[in-house]
Order: C-alpha cells, then structure tokens, then sequence
C-alpha cells in the first residue's frame, strides 16, 4: 500500500508490504471420544514466520528524510475444539515475538480467543465469543472506529471483546436474537497527544418473521454505551449514547427475482 501526503513544501511518501509469510507450519489430531456420545475433539497446532517492512519518505524545509522499518514475526498458534450435535466449544492460543530490526527491540503479542454455544432445545440455544488482543497492530481491531496509531511509531494496547447471545426459532423463518457485547480499549501511551482509552456496551434485539414463504420482515435495535478516557490534558471525554434502528421488507417472488424495502434510523448524544 502507497500513501502521498502534501502540505506545503512538505510531502510524505509511505510504502508497506505488510505480513510477508516466509513459512507456515500446521498439525492437526482429531479425536471422537464414542459413537454413543458422537462427540469430536480437535487439536490444531502451528507456527508462521513473517517480515512486516515499512519506508518512508519524508521532503520538506529541512531536506529529503528516508526512515525503513522492518519487523520479524514468529508466531505459534495453539487451536482445541470440542464439538457434539447439541454444543460446541472453541479456544485458540497465539503467542508471538515481533522483533524490530531497525531500534533493536523486541514484543510479546498475545491473542486469546473463545467461542462456545449450547441447544438446549430443538429451537434454542445460547452461546458467548470472546477475543484478547495484546499488540501494537492496530489492523487487529477491524471493529474499532477510532484510529490507534501511525504508521511508523506505533504504540502497544490490549483490548477484549466479550459477546453473549441468545437466539430462539419460533416457527419457520421466525426467529429472535438478543445479544450483549461488551469492549474494552486499553493504550500504554495516554500521556500528552496520546490515545484515548474506552468502554463499550451494546445490547440489541434483532427479530426475523417469515410471513409466507415469499415475503418477510426484519427489525433489529441498539442500545449503545460509550465512554471515553481522553490523554492527559484534554479535559474533552466524548461520552456517547447511541440509538440505532432498522427494518427491511422483502419479497421473492422467484429464484431470479427479489424485492426490498429498507430504513436505517440512529441518534447519538454526545
């Protein structure tokens, strides 16, 4: 990726190859414990080697400037799941090393994720996702509205995410979910021009009804939560509470044809 910036007599020219795999390395073990209990447990195992290479360049007043970065990845990945016909259960384990070439310094990087659900009946079941992320690669949080670092000078954080969630089949093509999701965002760097931390919370219902086999209707909502811990000396928090709405009609009428009506609301209150 090529970024062009101008300001003036200034300009900032950065390239990024990002994540070349040099090597990959997996094993998997399968288990079924009984054919009474039908139950399936897997282990995966692996390893991946990677260079993260950054140049930048940088012309302004004071004369043309060139800045390289190169990081060494070597990351194991851990993966055991447990699986029935009524439950599953999920946990991946990733501990890495990123070395930087370039200032001689090293970081452990962790990321830690569940995931399980349960039938308890034919028709409903309940289950939760969780993820860790230990790391200053702010492409981790693809979910995350608020940019982390730079470039170059990145800073490390940690953030987890915890999603509980309940859903219920009340006829055919009928459903409901409720769910929870809750975020937390942590940076090492919250001095002077640093990054803010925050709180997320959001519960949301979402309701699917199939009125015929041809026609159908959607709604969900959002009750959003946010707080903000600003730099020191910003005095700004930025706490937000947000609604949020949809609805979505549809009809198909044929395997080749499909009709919808959507609308979108939301309103946040800073």
């Amino acid at each position: 990726t090529d970024f062009v910036m101008k300001n003036g007599n200034r300009q900032l020219i950065i390239m990024r190859f990002s994540l070349i795999p040099i090597g990959t390395l997996l094993f998997c073990l399968s288990l079924t414990t009984s054919s009474v209990l039908a139950r399936q447990n897997i282990v995966i195992g692996g390893l991946t080697v990677s260079i993260d290479t950054s140049y930048r360049k940088t012309d302004d007043d004071t004369g043309p400037s060139t800045q390289n970065k190169e990081t060494l990845n070597i990351s194991p990945l851990l993966v055991i799941k447990s699986t029935s016909g009524r439950d599953s259960i999920e946990a991946s384990f990733s501990t890495g090393v990123s070395y930087d070439f370039n200032n001689d310094v090293h970081d452990l990087n962790h990321t830690v994720s569940l995931a399980a659900y349960r039938y308890f009946t034919r028709h409903w079941q309940a289950g939760f996702t969780e993820a860790y992320v230990r790391s200053d690669d702010p492409t981790l949080l693809a979910d995350t509205a608020t940019p982390l670092t730079e470039e170059f000078g990145r800073k490390r954080y940690w953030n987890n995410q915890l999603n509980l969630y309940t859903d219920y089949a009340y006829g055919k093509n009928r459903n409901w979910k409720l769910g929870y999701l809750f975020g937390v965002l942590r940076n090492d760097d919250t001095g002077p021009d640093g990054y803010e931390n925050f709180d997320l919370h959001d519960l949301s219902l979402e309701i699917h009804h199939g009125f015929t086999a041809f026609w159908s209707l959607s709604l969900s909502g959002h009750y959003i939560m946010g707080y903000f811990d600003p730099p020191e000396g910003t005095t700004d928090a930025n706490n937000v509470t947000e609604h949020q709405a949809s609805l979505t009609l549809t009809s198909i009428p044929n395997t080749r044809t499909s009709y919808f009506f959507s609308y979108n609301y939301a309103d946040s209150h800073y």
